[in-house]
Order: structure tokens, then sequence, then C-alpha cells
């Protein structure tokens, strides 16, 4: 059941992100990593950064379909738990770069699409 929450509130969120996108503005992307281009993501896609507190911060960007993939809500858990629901902008996920990758290449095996 609290998944479900999650899952709705971050639907509720990247949902506002596009809209913000839409229009133009970027002050959403303040805390994306430098150097990276800002405020371009794929209709259907939302971005997010994989941090460890360990290792240089890596920016994925996201099909909303993931918001309902069982080890990506995983993840969305722990960065509920770390980081609560106060985030703006990017969404801050905590865990190493190479997990998050992991989890989305294999899910690209059951259809859900690249951004």
């Amino acid at each position: 059941m609290r998944a479900r929450h999650v899952v709705k509130r971050l639907q509720r969120e990247v949902l506002y992100l596009l809209r913000v996108i839409a229009i133009g503005r970027t002050d959403h992307t303040a805390r994306e990593p430098a150097g990276k281009e800002r405020g371009h993501v794929k209709d259907g896609c939302f971005s997010v950064v994989a941090t460890d507190g360990n290792s240089k911060p890596k920016k994925f960007s996201v099909a909303l379909e993931y918001l309902a993939h069982p080890p990506f809500v995983k993840l969305l858990d722990a960065a509920e738990a770390e980081f609560g629901f106060s985030q703006k902008g990017v969404l801050l996920i905590p865990c190493e770069a190479r997990v998050l990758q992991n989890i989305l290449s294999s899910s690209a095996i059951v259809g859900i699409k690249k951004c």
C-alpha cells in the first residue's frame, strides 16, 4: 500500500516537472550535475540522479513506465526514506549509478521504452 502512495505522488511530481519543462522554466534543474544540459527531457520521461555519497552523481533519463516497475519502486522508497518528499527538481536516488543502470537495462527486455 505504501509503495502505491509513493508511486502516485511521484507520478504527480513528474507530471508537474514535465509541465514546467514544457513552458520553458529552468529553475527546477538547479540540482543537476554540473556540465549537463539542463531542461531537456523527452516526452514520457523524467530525470533522476543516482548518488550514493561516495562516487560522482550520474543523471539518468527514465521512462514514466518505471514508476510501476517493482525494482525501481524500491529505489523510490529508499529515496523517500533518505530525502523525503520535499525534493525539488531532479529526483535524487540513493544508490550507485551502476545499480540504477542495471535496473534500467534489465527492464528494456520487458518492453519499457528507453529515454
